[in-house]
């Protein structure tokens, strides 16, 4: 290929040339958000309790009787001190000479209705308390629901871009966080809210002057927590953020332990994830400091207002009248420690609801995340699929990286098969990423049968593809389950044929229990070959029109590919088959093969044809050959290290 026909064609493609030298591009890995909250534009408390609340429409009837519990509940704790204040006043300070004897009637009475009401008050704290728990963990399940559907509807790219163990703090911790909050700590912030206004409503009408009096530390109270709130939101948030970190961390160190091991880092690693687990205890240090002088503080504040009321008290006794009110400074001060009961409770509870809203908060940053590749509107149903594959003027690259693939024209007709080859980073996997919509083209489109891919429902698209990865991924069930992936439309008699055809009738004959042998985590009781050979089975088994074989026999040894190409060439009748391939038996038989280098189609022909033109496909070949590889493909820069023609050079 000469300098003129390496030339840009327009001027569009003038302005992209520098970044044509490219190789396939890896997506990047989302990073923590940042620290300051003006800066990342976050909710408030108020939005995220609005957002949460919708999960609780659904429940309003349990939640409405349980608040009417709680109103119940808290007129009998109410009514408490009133008893004892009546039973001092009639009983204990006499006017009017009655008899003590006189008085045991009464106080039996009364004795009685208080036990009647603490026992009351019990019950119906029993009800509401089970009933509150049990609608916290129904809103908590639809919570978790939500979010794993919506993950389902997330884009590849998002998976690509984000670490499995940040998804999973999202699922596990994050919920955890709101179950403790809508579990325990609603239901008392709801009891504690109705004591509160109930407390101070009855104060008030007992005596305006006390209540004013025992109020007066109020205000001090809401200024702590304000302040108590600003400190302590953005510790709660900074040790969810590396509780996070170390969750991503050790997914990734447990998935990578043969490398490591192999490698003898250890020690590295081990280094590594000390650091990360530094940074969140030292992020829960000052999420204890925070702690450790807001609830002292409450405290102060408790034996300030006692004492401010017990000064107003000494006053009120020493006036005419004062036996009478022996009484009601004993309820004043009885409701005015009931009154701190609920706020130190507030405040006890307040770590959790602060650890809950940064939970929500990250939960629905996830929710509000859109997937990259939807459904239009209107999105037609696949009709028959014949197979006719279009690339038109595909250019694309993973968000604002480099040129993936760079204006691909490449037209497919029903029942051919392609090989696709190429170096490592041509751009041969995100050619197949494209064809099944895990993206979407940056420019230019790509047509089935005449219809934008765009165009198409997502279900149908996916139901006439099927594809086998280089590295098929097993669920922990049986190997029936893993081939028939829960389609209900797939019965045991067709996946039996599919294992026949295939050739993994005779593992399937060693297994303990045939069919139903569970295959452990990620297909573990298998040998890497079949796994392989359960991907070529799935695929089977749903009779595709398109088959997309993406490496598909890099795992498997000589002896075992050759009864899969058997398998795979009566599978391949009437269907259009895309291979890409590392070996050179897997495309040599192909119809046409397609040669990738820095994201272009450089050569496409049949292997006879690509060898009598001695271009780049000829190089790769006599460098297989000669280098005795098992396989075709080859690092980008290996021009550079091996005697191949110039003529091979792109």
């Amino acid at each position: 290929m000469t300098d003129r026909d390496r030339r840009p064609r327009n001027p569009r493609q003038r302005r992209e040339q520098p970044e044509k030298r490219s190789t396939t591009a890896r997506p990047q890995r989302d990073t923590e958000p940042p620290e300051d909250p003006r800066a990342a534009g976050r909710p408030s408390d108020p939005a995220l309790f609005h957002r949460l609340a919708r999960f609780a429409r659904p429940y309003v009837r349990p939640l409405g009787t349980a608040v009417l519990l709680v109103l119940a509940a808290t007129a009998a704790e109410l009514a408490g001190p009133l008893v004892i204040k009546t039973a001092i006043d009639a009983y204990f300070v006499r006017s009017g000479g009655a008899s003590a004897p006189d008085a045991v009637p009464g106080l039996v009475r009364l004795a009685v209705f208080y036990l009647g009401l603490v026992v009351g008050g019990f019950w119906l704290t029993a009800v509401q308390t089970r009933l509150l728990l049990a609608t916290g963990q129904r809103i908590l399940y639809d919570i978790r629901r939500t979010i794993f559907r919506h993950l389902q509807t997330l884009s590849i790219g998002f998976f690509d871009r984000m670490p499995t163990g940040r998804i999973v703090t999202r699922v596990t911790n994050d919920v955890e966080a709101l179950s403790e909050m809508f579990s325990t700590v609603f239901a008392v912030l709801i009891k504690d809210a109705v004591v509160l206004a109930g407390i101070a409503a009855v104060m008030l009408a007992l005596d305006v002057r006390l209540a004013l009096v025992a109020f007066l530390t109020l205000p001090l109270v809401a200024l702590t927590l304000r302040i108590y709130q600003k400190i302590a939101r953005e510790a709660f948030r900074r040790v969810r953020s590396r509780l996070a970190r170390i969750n991503g961390a050790l997914a990734e160190y447990l998935s990578g332990m043969r490398v490591i091991q192999l490698f003898h880092r250890e020690a590295a690693v081990a280094d590594r994830f000390a650091a990360t687990n530094r940074d969140h205890y030292d992020a829960s240090l000052k999420e204890l400091r925070a702690q450790s002088v807001f609830r002292p503080a409450m405290d102060v504040l408790y034996a300030l207002g006692l004492a401010l009321l017990l000064v107003a008290g000494a006053r009120t006794l020493s006036g005419d009248g004062a036996a009478a009110e022996v009484g009601l400074v004993y309820a004043f001060i009885d409701y005015l420690g009931r009154l701190f009961q609920p706020i130190r409770e507030i405040a006890e509870n307040y770590t959790v609801v602060q650890q809950a809203m940064a939970s929500a908060e990250r939960i629905f940053a996830l929710l509000d995340t859109p997937p990259e590749v939807t459904e239009r509107p209107r999105a037609r149903p696949l009709p028959a699929v014949r197979g006719a594959i279009r690339f038109e003027g595909v250019w694309f690259r993973y968000r604002d990286d480099r040129w993936a693939l760079e204006d691909v024209h490449l037209a497919i007709e029903p029942g051919e098969t392609i090989g696709v080859v190429g170096m490592t980073g041509a751009g041969k996997s995100s050619l197949i990423q494209l064809l099944v919509r895990f993206y979407d083209p940056t420019r230019g489109r790509i047509t089935l049968d005449g219809i934008d891919l765009r165009d198409l429902r997502l279900s149908d698209l996916r139901r006439a593809i099927a594809v086998v990865l280089q590295d098929p991924f097993l669920f922990d069930g049986t190997l029936l389950d893993n081939i028939r992936l829960g389609d209900p439309s797939i019965d045991e008699a067709a996946v039996r044929r599919a294992v026949e055809a295939i050739g993994l009738d005779e593992t399937v004959r060693r297994l303990p229990e045939g069919l139903w042998t569970r295959v452990g985590e990620r297909g573990g009781r298998l040998s890497a070959g079949e796994r392989q050979l359960v991907a070529f089975a799935r695929a089977f088994v749903r009779d595709p029109r398109v088959l997309i074989l993406d490496e598909a026999t890099a795992h498997i040894d000589s002896e075992t590919e050759s009864e899969v190409q058997k398998a795979l060439r009566r599978l391949a009748q009437g269907r259009t088959t895309i291979v890409i391939a590392h070996r050179l038996a897997t495309v040599r038989d192909a119809d046409r093969i397609v040669v990738l280098h820095r994201g272009r189609i450089r050569e496409v022909g049949s292997h006879r044809e690509l060898m009598r033109q001695d271009g780049l496909y000829a190089a790769l070949v006599r460098l297989q050959e000669a280098s005795g590889a098992d396989v075709l493909d080859f690092p980008d820069g290996i021009f550079r290290r091996f005697p191949i023609e110039a003529a091979g050079r792109p």
